[in-house]
């Protein structure tokens, strides 16, 4: 982002053009300032200087890089026409800019006006919609336009009907100041803050990558009981008969139902407390672990199994999977725990039964702290001892997994295979909450927050298009570029008027246009003028 910032001193006014730059060497987001000239105080007109001597008007040397290649990206994944039919063109431009100021910058709203005015992008708008009064009152006018949210839905999914076979859903919790209209409510919370919460239920289209629903759900309400309005709106979107792949929180008898019902094929893992779990386990370990049933996946052995079952009241596939370099992981992590807490009890030993449960409270998260006991020493104090029954379970539970499934023709890999695609739907998720700087919900209405939340998922699909497309960088490079890291690069390409009114945007470096291939974008777009065939002068 670059905005202008004026010095005012004794001897005039100075103006500087103030941008952001990632630091390569510390790793870390930076500014700098360049000084644009002195401000004539009879005229007010700023005199330039010389790296600036091209342009008449210095505030209008904008940011044009960033905001062209989420436009590019927005019209060729159909999500700026979606748009444009299901809003009138000032409110869907808006929407798009406030969206791609998310991914771009990763900064609340309230810094939206300064960003706009500092960018060069194709609508101008009313530039009393970017304040932070008119911010709010998109907000507000987008919550209660529920009706042409779902078209602008309804649209992107028919654009990419023939591109996703599977819908993954899953669940988070975003905490809040504000109540909400009720909303808001004290539940689990997933970052372990005490502060009240709503559910945030995102569901996601795979292969294409496409969120097609970030859904607000009242913060006490459990995950399972959120299934059926998930499988509801999948339906008014026309999407029936694809694989569904949940998490273990979705996992419940009545859900198998309701899925079953509503004509949904599904993956899920079958939770360890579960029956069904317990007696494979128990049932079928010692044929797991046959070599014919052994194979490796990179660096890990995996065993697997499948097999059917009708306990759950409907018959279905289920694969068990040892995977042995993840069994060894776990233990290691586990006893590890268990050494630190035995350490701190042995450097100062509770005096009390109370004192010895609030220090065990504190070292180890409840699951850990059923592995060990509590018991009185020689001098009346306490000390801790394992249960080694408990330990010999969990050693022999540890590295495995059980999936139900209704489909019959995966083998074991491609079943494995499919339920890693959640990752997608976790890294969309972190994205949403830190990437996106929406780990907080501070507007006060109802309304305002599932507005806001409409512009996360357009900004979510933006930053999935950047995702996907840059993902074969990670094998070319060794290491994969991020979305902000390129959008960080593309921002120093910039758009300078000219004195004849033209403009000119500055070139494109070869970092840049290797990102822009990835991308599938032509670095023509950044060209002056667009070109015509014929030579001109220069």
């Amino acid at each position: 982002m670059a905005f202008l910032r004026v010095r005012d001193t004794k001897s005039g006014k100075y103006h500087y053009q103030v941008e952001a730059y990632w630091d390569k060497e510390k790793q870390q987001p930076r500014k700098r300032e360049i000084y644009l000239g002195k401000e004539n105080p009879k005229t007010g007109e700023v005199s330039p200087v010389r790296h600036l001597s091209l342009s008449t008007s210095l505030d209008r040397v904008r940011d044009y890089g960033a905001v062209a290649v989420c436009r590019f990206l927005a019209e060729q994944h159909g999500i700026l026409p979606a748009l444009h039919e299901a809003f009138s063109e000032e409110f869907a431009e808006s929407v798009f800019l406030m969206a791609a100021f998310l991914v771009s910058e990763m900064m609340p709203l309230s810094y939206f006006e300064k960003w706009a005015d500092g960018v060069k992008h194709e609508y101008t708008g009313k530039k009393s919609d970017w304040t932070s009064k008119g911010v709010s009152g998109i907000l507000q006018e987008l919550g209660t336009e529920s009706g042409k949210r779902l078209d602008f839905l309804g649209k992107l999914v028919d654009l990419n009907r023939e591109s996703f076979t599977t819908a993954l859903i899953d669940i988070t919790s975003i905490s809040t100041y504000s109540k909400l209209d009720g909303w808001a409510a004290f539940g689990h919370n997933r970052d372990g803050e005490s502060l009240a919460q709503v559910n945030v239920q995102l569901t996601v289209l795979e292969p294409c990558g496409l969120p097609v629903a970030l859904r607000m759900v009242e913060g006490s309400i459990s995950d399972v009981s959120t299934l059926t309005n998930a499988i509801l709106l999948l339906k008014s979107l026309d999407i029936e008969g694809i694989e569904s792949v949940l998490d273990r929180g979705f996992f419940s008898k009545a859900n198998l139902e309701e899925l079953a019902r509503a004509n949904i094929k599904i993956t899920i893992p079958v939770p360890a407390n579960n029956l069904v779990y317990q007696n494979a386990l128990k049932t079928r370990g010692k044929e797991l672990r046959r070599a014919k049933n052994t194979f490796s996946d990179g660096e890990d052995l995996i065993r697997h199994i499948s097999f059917d079952n009708d306990d759950l009241g409907r018959k279905y596939r289920f694969h068990l999977y040892l995977n042995e370099t993840r069994q060894v992981d776990e233990n290691n992590h586990l006893y590890s725990q268990l050494e630190k807490a035995e350490s701190d009890f042995k450097d100062k030993a509770p005096k009390s039964k109370r004192e010895a449960f609030a220090r065990l409270g504190k070292i180890l998260p409840k699951t850990r702290m059923l592995f060990l006991k509590v018991v009185p020493g020689e001098n009346g104090d306490w000390r801790l001892e394992r249960r080694a029954k408990a330990l010999a379970r969990q050693e022999k539970k540890s590295g495995h997994m059980l999936l139900l499934t209704e489909n019959r023709t995966k083998s074991g890999m491609e079943m494995l295979e499919g339920y890693r695609s959640r990752d997608s739907v976790e890294k969309l998720i972190d994205n949403l909450k830190n990437a996106l700087e929406l780990d907080r919900l501070r507007n006060h209405s109802y309304e305002a927050s599932e507005g806001k939340l409409f512009v996360a998922l357009v900004a979510m699909m933006l930053h999935s298009a950047l995702q996907q497309g840059l993902a074969p960088s990670g094998k070319e490079l060794k290491r994969r570029l991020t979305p902000r890291e390129v959008l960080l690069d593309l921002r120093r390409i910039k758009i300078i008027p000219l004195p004849d009114g033209a403009e000119m945007i500055s070139e494109v470096s070869k970092r840049q246009r290797y990102a822009l291939n990835l991308l599938g974008i032509p670095a023509e777009i950044f060209l002056s003028k667009k070109p015509s065939g014929k030579k001109k002068s220069i």
